[in-house]
């Protein structure tokens, strides 16, 4: 009986588990140009006729001989041992050196998942090939990444680290590094932590609240709703008694997706708070904010500050400086992009996959620098500065989004109603941190409406001056690839 589709040449390729019943005696051999036989190899399958060799006799094995089922091979009633044709190496050679991308993707999508290890692990199968049949869109991925818990963490890394540094290949990197997470759905507005993981987050008309310096969202699909960052950037400056801490920096938030539609992200810095009017108070200087970390491109406007606390004019106290962003750049988008993708690819070996590596790519901790607390002279309590916005970087190959990384306002100075009038207390308010920065690096297509605006100046006091309000951020939206 002969049971064998189009790809028949080809099914004896898929050989693993039992022996011969009787190994010693019973053979697979193939005859050669001089009349000798040789024990069957991997790429004598499907091209040479084969041969039984029973006892001392040879006898040739026509297609009525051969059974292939569930893509294992029976010549009569005796099921062929993989070990009888060659080893794991042996096979990936052959696999990788002489066979077609269909050959391997059905291979893949027939054969146990232990194998399909071996033969990825093995140093005769290149990235190149493994690279080359996950883009092929009939393979079963999720089998393929399954099997990479039992293949060497330098090898998944070299495969995925191939496919990040090809644009055309970033779509069915995402959706491979992706395929085994969970699909999630809002039901209320929800807080997540440091780095999160799914293949598809709707998140349904709700706010995910993105809390850990710096959140990370890694996702096939991220779907219409809200993505808001807490404010985990510099931290803003103490004041004495009643005047105003500065406001928080914004926070950093990392999007790795796929495809991210309808969604509204904020990285906004905080607020100064507002002085409190009081009477007979000791003088103080604020304290100053704390500074931020960014990164972009060489090139690229990219910096700022947290504002500056209140000072009382008329004691001549001043309020704390804003913390100032520290900036580290790359040379062009394709190597941002490429490092953040990595990053992420890395975060999955290590944390989906339970793998060491001797060479991790960190995210890097972004964030907006923290605003100056107000300054508190005798009869006047000063408002904070506003944080600076934070930084939100994407890497996919769609976005529709808006994006908000504003600067905090400056708070309002106070002054101790005593005093309201005397001409003896002044003080200015709190400035605006400046906007924050925003990267978007997409392959295909985007529409992003974004605001950095610099925060609004606090209200002065007694004649005193508003705060002066922030600068502008940097919003670059950049086609890569």
């Amino acid at each position: 009986m002969v049971k064998m589709n189009k790809f028949g040449v080809l099914l004896i390729l898929l050989i693993f588990t039992v022996l011969l019943a009787n190994p010693v005696s019973a053979q697979i051999l193939v005859r050669q140009p001089d009349g000798s036989y040789k024990p069957i190899t991997f790429s004598d399958i499907g091209r040479t006729p084969v041969y039984w060799k029973n006892g001392t006799i040879y006898e040739k094995l026509g297609l009525e001989d051969i059974e292939v089922e569930d893509y294992h091979i029976y010549v009569k009633s005796y099921k062929l041992n993989f070990s009888q044709i060659g080893t794991i190496d042996d096979l990936a050679k052959e696999l990788n050196d002489n066979r077609s991308l269909d050959e391997l993707v059905l291979f893949i999508s027939k054969q146990n998942v232990e194998i399909i290890s071996s033969v990825i692990d093995s140093s005769f199968l290149s990235v190149d090939k493994v690279v080359n049949v996950i883009m092929v869109n009939s393979t079963n991925i999720t089998k393929v990444f399954i099997s990479f818990y039992d293949v060497s963490s330098n090898k998944i890394q070299n495969v995925m680290y191939t496919m990040a540094d090809n644009v055309s290949t970033y779509y069915r990197l995402m959706e491979l590094i992706t395929c085994t997470a969970d699909n999630v759905t809002l039901q209320s507005s929800e807080t997540y932590y440091n780095v999160s993981i799914f293949n598809y987050l709707y998140l349904n008309g709700k706010i995910y609240y993105a809390d850990g310096q710096p959140h990370v969202i890694i996702a096939n699909v991220i779907e219409q709703g809200t993505v808001s960052k807490t404010t985990t950037g510099g931290t803003g400056g103490n004041s004495p008694s009643y005047g105003g801490n500065g406001g928080s920096g914004g926070g950093g938030l990392i999007l790795v997706a796929r495809e991210i539609k309808s969604v509204t992200i904020n990285a906004n810095g905080g607020n100064g708070q507002n002085g409190w009017p009081n009477i007979y108070v000791s003088d103080g200087t604020g304290g100053s904010g704390g500074n931020g970390y960014l990164i972009g491109v060489s090139g690229d406007s990219i910096g700022g500050d947290g504002g500056d606390g209140s000072d009382d004019t008329y004691d001549n106290v001043h309020g704390g400086s804003g913390g100032i962003a520290t900036v580290d750049l790359y040379t062009d988008y394709s190597l941002f992009s490429s490092n953040i993708i990595k990053a992420a690819c890395d975060w999955v070996i290590v944390h989906v996959l339970n793998k060491s590596l001797s060479g991790y790519m960190q995210f890097p901790n972004i964030y907006g620098s923290g605003g100056g607390g107000g300054g508190v002279g005798q009869y006047c309590a000063g408002g904070g500065g506003g944080g600076q916005g934070g930084e939100v970087i994407i890497v996919s190959t769609k976005v529709q989004c808006t994006i908000n990384a504003k600067g905090g306002n400056g708070g309002n100075a106070a002054v101790a109603p005593a005093a309201e009038g005397g001409g003896w207390a002044t003080a200015t308010g709190g400035d605006g941190g400046d906007g924050g920065v925003i990267y978007v690096m997409y392959i295909y297509s985007a529409s992003v409406s974004s605001n950095v605006s610099g925060g609004s100046g606090g209200n002065g006091v007694e004649g005193g001056s508003a705060g002066s309000s922030g600068q502008n951020g940097l919003v670059k939206v950049v086609q890569i690839g």
